[in-house]
């Protein structure tokens, strides 16, 4: 109803153009070419701090009586804020009969579609008086829309975090949803405006110079008024140029400045032919006077936010089994007959042996600081068996975890590094891995009778963040045994100290071993640091500590064991050792690298006699036990061997060990 009614406003201000007026004998005259001022364009820019408008408005005087004008006014205005409005008015000024002053009044149909998108149909009416001097005008402005209602919404889910949850994990996320609900309301208004043309500028090319200054009014329901004040100045150097500066103030708007240029054309078939046959008065060149009117059908845009969380709680899957990942949590503090949850763990290693099966994770907390609980060993045997300690963080692995349908990065940590929890086993090893891809992190491995670890026919197996030190035998011992038997290990930031042997990478009854190593210490213990020993006839080992083709780095530390630090039978095995620290600079000595098969474990006694294991008169035990033999009447050296003189009392007196 309001478009139309906008329609037929427009149209009858068309038709209006070339309306007759009637003579004296009934008959129809046009005196449109009587009319004392022509119809233009003026095309115009205004620049402001906020906000910039271009537009375009058409004068279009329809009928003169001799005193009364009845004109049209049309108007298009956009902004820089995607903001189009159109105006179509139509006016009447009367010339009173002492030709000192004009009365007016006009209407206007408003329509303008605002940034946000929302249409708005406005009244405007107004009324004016013009002198030559002074203006005086009154505008109203009357909603014809109601309030436009806008909502919208956004979503948005937080990366989840994951934290234990009985004997497993959940991944936890927030979904926030957002509702905004907007409201833009038209407001209803009145301004009024004073102009007076400045004096001092009577005789200059600036002499059409006038200053305004006004108030206005706006208002509606449940919006806050928007009261304010405007001041410009204009003036118009040549009939077709006009230039305008203004300042206005508001209490919704604030304070804002505009800058306007205005070019004015004439449309001739709008003129008279030919000149009035008498003088007109001054004041008939204020009928084509501009109306000054708000530009905007104003409006009220208001915004709220109602915001809803809604928290995302999915159990942690693993990848290889598509089922729920379970974590058992072993504390040697917790109280007897837990289940291995979060809120009762196992209090000991044996417990969750027992339980876990592939793919589980194992979680041993430090407890108390001591091996109590953990000190009879641990075998995982059960594929992708995960048996980590507090030493490490436990964290979100997408290798073997998987949540559907929430984010969650890669590395999210479950529970911070603390101390690592100590393991042992008096009757053997500490912990013994005969399953494929097991993971073993963050914990200690300290005085087992028999290897601190033990990787047995396993393949795929990583250690990281390790402690061996003070094991009987070796700290770690990776082995092969068996035809066709395979095993790999990836080992890194392992140190293995004080241990019989360091690390022992083992294939025999041809079996096949690949490993890599990386960032470890072995060192301080008793025989070698790295023993690499194949007696495979059909099987291998292939030993990375730095630079082959199992794509270590190296940056080991290898020094400081009591024998030679490398032991290597090159028997079908291949050892790559680059990047390393050997205890000096260039690489490792001679005699800091021993070729052949190693020494048997359990004895107490190994005399080479080779130069680098003979001292003065001194055999040197190479067994660890610091046995040393003593050479008695100087028998002679000949290579790895001594000669005895048949005839002498030439021998080696070993000390009585038993």
């Amino acid at each position: 109803m309001k478009k139309n009614l906008f329609c037929v406003f427009s149209a009858f201000a068309a038709l209006m153009i070339h309306q007759p007026v009637q003579a004296a004998d009934g008959s129809s005259v046009d005196r449109s070419a009587d009319i004392p001022v022509g119809g233009h364009v003026d095309a115009w820019a205004k620049f402001g701090t906020d906000r910039q408008l271009k537009g375009i408005e058409a004068f279009l005087p329809l009928s003169w009586n001799g005193s009364t004008m009845s004109f049209a006014d049309l108007r298009f205005v956009g902004d820089d804020d995607d903001s189009r409005e159109f105006n179509a008015g139509l006016g009447v000024r009367h010339v009173m009969d002492n030709h000192k002053y004009i009365i007016g009044g006009y209407g206007f149909a408003d329509r303008r579609r605002s940034s946000s998108g929302e249409l708005f149909f406005q009244g405007t009416a107004g009324a004016e008086l013009l002198t030559e001097n002074w203006d005086v005008r009154l505008n109203g402005y009357v909603p014809l829309t109601g309030v436009q209602r806008q909502a919208d919404s956004t979503s948005f889910t937080s990366a989840a975090s994951v934290g234990f949850s009985g004997t497993g994990l959940v991944a936890t996320s927030e979904t926030i949803n957002n509702t905004f609900n907007r409201a833009e309301t038209p407001l209803a208004g009145l301004d009024l405006e004073f102009g007076y043309k400045l004096p001092f500028l009577k005789d200059t090319q600036f002499s059409e110079t006038r200053a305004y200054a006004g108030g206005y009014h706006f208002d509606a329901s449940g919006v806050d008024p928007m009261n304010g004040g405007r001041f410009r100045v204009e003036t118009a150097p040549r009939e077709w140029l006009r230039f305008s500066a203004e300042y206005q103030n508001d209490t919704l708007r604030g304070e804002a400045a505009f800058v306007e240029a205005r070019v004015r054309m004439p449309l001739d078939f709008w003129k008279r032919e030919k000149s009035l046959s008498a003088p007109q008065p001054e004041i008939y060149k204020r009928l084509s006077t501009r109306i000054v009117r708000d530009i905007d059908v104003v409006t009220q845009a208001k915004q709220d936010q109602q915001a809803s969380t809604k928290v995302n709680t999915v159990p942690v899957l693993n990848v290889n089994t598509g089922t729920a990942q379970n974590v058992y949590i072993v504390d040697n503090t917790a109280a007897g007959g837990g289940d291995g949850s979060s809120a009762t763990p196992f209090n000991t290693l044996v417990a969750a042996q027992g339980t876990a099966g592939a793919h589980d994770i194992i979680y041993v907390r430090a407890g108390d600081g001591t091996s109590v609980g953990m000190n009879a060993g641990i075998t995982l045997n059960a594929a992708g068996v995960q048996l980590i300690g507090s030493g490490t963080g436990l964290q979100f692995n997408a290798a073997t975890m998987q949540v559907p349908d929430i984010a969650i990065n890669d590395g999210s940590m479950i529970e911070a590094a603390g101390a690592a929890p100590i393991l042992t086993n008096a009757g053997g090893n500490g912990i013994t891995v005969t399953a494929d891809d097991a993971l073993i992190s963050g914990l200690i491995v300290d005085g087992a009778m028999g290897n601190g670890i033990y990787i047995l026919n396993a393949d795929d197996v990583i250690l990281t963040d390790v402690i061996a030190r003070n094991n009987a035998l070796d700290g770690i011992r990776v082995e092969a045994d068996g035809g066709g038997a395979i095993g790999s290990a990836t080992i890194s930031n392992a140190e293995i100290t004080g241990n019989h042997n360091g690390l022992r990478l083992y294939a025999r009854n041809n079996a096949s071993l690949t490993a890599s190593i990386s960032s470890s210490l072995m060192s301080g213990n008793d025989q070698h640091g790295v023993i690499v020993y194949d007696d495979s006839s059909a099987g291998s080992v292939n030993a990375d500590l730095g630079g082959g083709v199992q794509g270590s780095a190296g940056l080991n530390s290898i020094a400081g064991n009591t024998l030679e630090d490398i032991a290597f039978d090159t028997d079908g095995a291949a050892l790559a050792a680059a990047n390393n620290w050997w205890g000096q600079a260039g690489g490792p000595l001679a005699q800091e690298i021993y070729y052949g098969a190693v020494i048997d474990d359990g004895l107490v006694g190994n005399w080479t006699f080779n130069p680098v294991w003979m001292s003065g008169t001194t055999a040197v035990d190479r067994s660890g036990f610091g046995n040393d033999g003593t050479l008695v009447n100087a028998p002679t050296q000949s290579g790895n061997a001594l000669e005895f003189e048949a005839s002498s009392t030439q021998y080696v007196e070993i000390p009585d060990f038993v």
